[in-house]
């Protein structure tokens, strides 16, 4: 198992899906909930390519969020 698959199982269903939507991936899919559940192994190229620009983009964005996720 590779990290980035335990990675992608490791993270909570709902940011998978969130992810997936984000990237643009299934979104002709009525289950996005099937498709969140699949191996890291199972996405083509092409998706893994998408999730991983999404996820870069999201830990630019995300990294300079400080009062939104203060608990006060």
């Amino acid at each position: 198992m590779d990290s980035a698959s335990r990675e992608w199982r490791e993270l909570p269903h709902n940011w998978r899906m969130a992810l997936l939507m984000l990237a643009g991936v299934g979104l002709e899919v009525d289950d996005m909930s099937t498709l969140a559940s699949r191996n890291w192994q199972e996405f083509p190229e092409p998706e893994r390519i998408a999730l991983k620009s999404t996820i870069r983009l999201g830990k630019h964005h995300l990294r300079r969020v400080t009062a939104l996720a203060a608990k006060v």
